[in-house]
Formats: C-alpha cells, sequence, structure tokens
C-alpha cells in the first residue's frame, strides 16, 4: 500500500475525469504517488482514467521514460504493470504448447488424423499419450505424442524439443502435414476443382 500519496492535479488545480475531460468540482483528490521519479527524481506526468468505480493513473517521467501506474478503486494499489493497466488491456491467456497446437492442427481438416489413445508416456509419468500411424504402404511409421511433456518418438526416433524442432518433431511434421496428394478430394467424397 502507498503512503502520503497525492494526486496530480492540471495547472488550473483541477483534477482529470473520464475520458480526460477536467472538472474542478470534485475536490477528493488527495491519491496518487508524488511528483517525482523514482529512477532519476525528474517530474512525472500525469494522465487519468475513469473505468466503472475505478481511477486509473499512469505517470511518466519526461527524463528516463519511466512510467508508475496506480489504480484507485476500493483500495489503492500500485500497479505492477503500470501502462497496460492504464488501457486496461486485458490479461493474455498463456500460449498453448507447440505440441498441443500440432495435435488439434492434425486432428481437424483437411489432414483429419486419427490418434489413438495410448496410454503411459516414455518420457514423463503422465497418461495423456497418442498415437497414430502414417506414411504409404508398406512403410507406414508409428507416431507417439505425449500432450503432457511434448515427447515423440517417430519409429524410434525419439525427442521433445519444439523450438527449434529435433529431428524427431520435424519427422511428426513431415508425415502429418506433407500436401495432400490430387486424389484426396475423390477418396474422401469431396469434388475436386477442374
Amino acid at each position: 500500500m502507498l503512503t502520503g500519496i497525492r494526486v496530480p492535479r492540471n495547472r488550473c488545480g483541477s483534477k482529470a475525469k473520464e475520458g480526460g475531460r477536467l472538472s474542478s468540482s470534485d475536490d477528493t483528490t488527495d491519491a496518487v504517488s508524488g511528483s517525482q521519479c523514482r529512477e532519476c527524481g525528474d517530474a512525472l506526468r500525469w494522465e487519468s482514467r475513469t473505468h466503472g468505480k475505478e481511477e486509473r493513473w499512469l505517470g511518466s517521467c519526461r527524463g528516463c521514460g519511466h512510467m508508475t501506474g496506480v489504480v484507485l478503486g476500493d483500495a489503492l494499489i500500485e500497479s505492477a504493470n503500470p501502462l497496460n493497466d492504464f488501457l486496461d488491456v486485458p490479461l493474455r491467456h498463456p500460449v498453448t504448447p507447440a505440441w498441443i497446437r500440432f495435435f488439434r492442427l492434425t486432428s481437424s481438416a483437411p489432414w483429419h488424423t486419427e490418434w489413438r489413445y495410448r496410454g503411459e508416456c516414455d518420457g514423463c509419468p503422465a497418461t495423456t499419450s497418442f498415437s497414430t500411424s502414417a506414411g504409404c504402404d508398406p512403410r507406414r511409421e508409428e507416431i507417439h505424442l505425449c500432450l503432457n511433456c511434448g515427447y515423440v518418438d517417430v519409429d524410434g526416433l525419439c525427442g521433445w524439443q519444439w523450438f527449434p524442432a529435433c529431428l524427431a518433431v520435424k519427422r511428426a511434421r513431415r508425415l502429418l502435414l506433407r500436401p495432400l496428394p490430387p486424389w484426396w478430394g475423390v477418396q474422401r467424397r469431396y469434388p475436386i476443382d477442374d
């Protein structure tokens, strides 16, 4: 919690309101951080935005560019990420791992890979491993993929490094994401465009 904090005022002594409009009627202004930068000690330039019942303040230093943010709501909170909090940017969901994206991609059109549940993984104790076979007859290659750790086994070629891709991952990608043959539409009962 911040202590000894003052809300910045514009030159006329009024507080910024919603949408950047200034108002001098509201005098409850004792709240946002001091006017000096923590990094270099220069003066901060303050701007405010109102979002619902919260008021968001962003102070930027003219000297070093350091930003300080404060969110005023039911409690006074100093921002860990001042610019995102000021702009009210929603938190991003963590990126889905590459092997999950690969599994989903190959399961959908146009590849429609039929993954079979395999059980235990060879690389971790999880039981989230799936397998499929790919390639041309008579040389069909078995591909095993763990959805927990990304472990891949393509007929004895093993690995779990997806970026940069190891040889097992490259081989699995080549087998399952290869260009479709020209007779693909006929075999799956889709019309071929001439």
